[in-house]
Formats: C-alpha cells, structure tokens, sequence
C-alpha cells in the first residue's frame, strides 16, 4: 500500500550513544553524541527522551542548546537512558543547499535536509555547523 498523506521529506530515526555512565545524581548538563560525534540539535521536539523508562517532556524536563541536553533536576546514577532523534527540521522557505567553490574554482551544491551539517576539518576533526536559514 502506498503512503497516504504527504509523504515525509526529512529525517531519519537514530538512536543516539548512551551517556548514562556520566550520571552521578548531581550533574545536569550532558553533551550529545552519535557514533562519539557531537550530535548538535536545535529543536527539542525532534527528541524522545526516555529517562528511568519515562518519556521525558521537551522544554519542561529537559532543554537542549547545541550538542547538550540540560535536564531540570540530575538523572539518578542507576538511571537508564536513551535518546532517538525523530528527524530532523529546517525552516521551509529558507536556503535549501549551500554552493561549496573548492580550490580549483569548481562550484559544488550541498543540500541542507537538517539544521546542522557535519563538517570534518583537515586534521580529522568534526564540526557540526549551525545553518540559520531564516
């Protein structure tokens, strides 16, 4: 059977690394990582959060900026813990790829389908860059 509806454009379901061993029942503020990589998001509800088997309420419970999750009181050291990332959104009628000139003067397009793009420098580090297309 086909799709019914308006099929979705953006986005794939992962699970992000596990960082319960970090809590200490103190800390509160954890920083995010998928596959050991900064893992930077800008919307909260693109998150399932589940916290000690309860799914935890965007805004409320926790709060995101960039590649950290704050909760609003400290996880307990037995907590279990798991985050899946829902997809991914951007703002609809903004900049819908990035022109990339290398140094041989040839033009390459990059599509944007998140907010943040992965960008690994030259000595092998990654970068999540933040892409504001308001």
């Amino acid at each position: 059977m086909a799709y019914i509806g308006r099929s979705p454009q953006l986005g794939s379901y992962t699970k992000l690394d596990d960082i319960s061993s970090l809590f200490d029942s103190s800390e509160t503020t954890f920083s995010l990582t998928s596959g050991g990589n900064p893992f930077y998001c800008t919307n909260p509800y693109t998150l399932m959060v589940v916290l000690a088997g309860v799914i935890q309420q965007p805004i409320v419970s926790y709060t995101i900026n960039r590649d950290q999750i704050t909760f609003t009181s400290a996880p307990a050291s037995s907590s279990q813990f798991y985050i899946l990332v829902l997809g991914n959104t951007h703002h609809s009628g903004g900049l819908k790829s990035i022109p990339v000139i290398d140094r041989s003067g040839t033009i390459y397009t990059i599509p944007i389908t998140a907010t943040t793009i992965p960008i690994q420098s030259r000595d092998g580090t990654h970068h999540g860059v933040l892409i504001n297309a308001a």
